[in-house]
């Protein structure tokens, strides 16, 4: 094909077959005369690129081609692509009369351009709306764009659209987020594509992405929605959501924490009965801020005295070499890497050798959410520790002694101790305040960037490093050795 009169210059981030239309309409040109390649190889991109003297790097740069499934679509399913719905930004497009490609896919119902929440087209007579949540937004059109050289960014894209479709084919007016019946109606109606109404989405993606950065959580309601989905009709394919989470056993212990009893009890009872739910349970399992029931792993900021006795205790109650004598708080401590200090309150208690029916609720629940985990946190503790050099995380902008320490209260989810590890105080000793001050001034793309760092970095961390390590404990002591697992 031979060049056309008029030369169309594309607009960033525009559409292909938004630029193919404003060339065709421009030139004269009946609809369809200029084809849209779909796939990367056929001769079309060289037809079209003679036609409008744009190179084919750039004609294909406005399109999908080259993107992964979870984006373009595979088999019925069309991914994030809108299939039966056209997007548009009711305060941009019509000066302009250019679409943007971002405007086709279902994570992103928003105009990058103003913040407006898409509309779809033709547009309806409301007013226009102002997304909240436009830093998620650019997250995941950073991820997007990553998406076509990371493996990282393809896998948390897939990921979200599982997750997301689990939630919106479960979703209710007050599940799992407040919403209107109209909006959990809507969402309702995914099934190989996603819905056509952007403000649904608008809703639901963010606090998608936020879900997923947060595995513990994500398990739970997880969970919880595949319980709801059983009771329900819905026609969607089990193949495009997540997989249900396992209630099997993840680690070695020979009985899992009975559940806690809700009747009443009269206070000072003996600790013996508590000692027998715990039977069995791996204290290796508890990290030195340890939970307060099921939800979170790493309880607020807030809650970290209290979670640091509850780790005490589950140590000293089930840990074998104590014999279950709740006296030996110096040890426990030396176990959690802790200072020693006197005992709280909450720990006077089982020094009585009785036991209240509230701190043996409070210490079943978190001992059951740790063996749900089934993270070996005294092996992290113990690896991390004994780092020989400091790791540097790739974050421009932020000072690297707080993201040490971050990456260690991360990782461990424990305090920052005066005696270690050493390579969080290279420069100057790390209160664990600092870090905590710098975790609030995050934004949600920085929270995101730094957990997937820490994640990679324990994952290339243990593959190279465990097995030297539980070598060396075999070499040591050969009874502790069986208990060194993968976390």
């Amino acid at each position: 094909m031979t060049q056309l009169p008029i030369v169309v210059h594309p607009v960033a981030g525009e559409a292909l077959w938004s630029y193919v239309a404003r060339t065709e309409s421009i030139n004269l040109l009946r609809r369809g005369t200029l084809s849209v390649p779909v796939l990367p190889t056929t001769p079309d991109w060289r037809d079209l690129s003679a036609a409008t003297t744009q190179t084919i790097s750039t004609l294909q740069a406005m399109s999908w081609s080259g993107y992964p499934a979870s984006i373009v679509g595979q088999g019925r399913s069309t991914g994030w692509r809108l299939r039966n719905a056209r997007w548009g930004c009711p305060c941009c497009l019509a000066p302009q009369g250019v679409w943007q490609r971002t405007w086709e896919l279902a994570c992103l119902p928003v105009c990058f351009t103003c913040g407006t929440v898409l509309d779809e087209h033709p547009s309806h007579p409301a007013p226009p709306q102002r997304s909240a949540h436009l830093r998620q937004f650019q997250y995941i059109r950073g991820m997007t764009e990553a998406s076509r050289t990371s493996a990282k960014a393809r896998a948390r894209l897939a990921r979200m659209l599982r997750v997301a479709r689990l939630l919106a084919v479960t979703s209710e007016p007050d599940w799992p987020l407040d919403t209107s019946t109209a909006i959990a109606q809507q969402l309702n109606q995914w099934d190989y594509h996603p819905p056509s109404q952007p403000d649904a989405l608008a809703h639901l993606i963010p606090y998608v992405v936020e879900l997923v950065s947060d595995p513990t959580r994500e398990r739970v309601v997880v969970t919880e929605a595949w319980q709801r989905l059983d009771h329900q009709e819905h026609p969607i394919a089990r193949s495009l959501l997540p997989k249900r989470p396992s209630t099997r056993r993840r680690s070695t212990v020979r009985a899992r924490p009975s559940a806690p009893q809700r009747t009443p009890r009269g206070k000072g009872q003996p600790a013996a009965g508590l000692l027998k739910q715990l039977w069995g349970f791996d204290a290796d399992l508890v990290p030195a801020l340890a939970p307060a029931g099921h939800g979170r792993l790493l309880p607020d900021q807030p809650e970290w005295a209290a979670a640091q006795e509850r780790a005490l205790a589950l140590h000293m109650l089930t840990n074998p070499r104590l014999g279950g004598l709740p006296g030996w708080i110096s040890q426990a401590q030396q176990h959690f890497l802790l200072p020693r200090t006197r005992p709280a309150p909450f720990l006077e208690v089982l020094q009585s050798g009785t036991i209240e029916a509230e701190v043996e609720t409070t210490l079943l629940e978190a001992a059951a959410t740790c063996h749900e985990q089934g993270i070996n946190f005294r092996q992290r503790r113990d690896l991390l520790a004994g780092l020989r050099h400091a790791p540097r995380i790739p974050i421009p902008g932020l000072p690297q002694p707080l993201l040490r320490g971050w990456l260690w209260i991360y990782l461990t989810h424990g305090r920052i101790t005066p005696t270690g590890p050493a390579w969080v105080h290279i420069e100057d000793p790390l209160p664990t305040a600092a870090v905590m001050a710098l975790q609030d001034s995050l934004t949600l793309e920085q929270r995101l960037q730094l957990a997937e760092h820490a994640d990679s970095f324990w994952s290339e961390l243990t593959s190279s490093d465990l097995e030297s390590f539980i070598t060396s404990q075999k070499a040591t002591n050969p009874k502790e050795a069986s208990h060194a697992r993968h976390a």
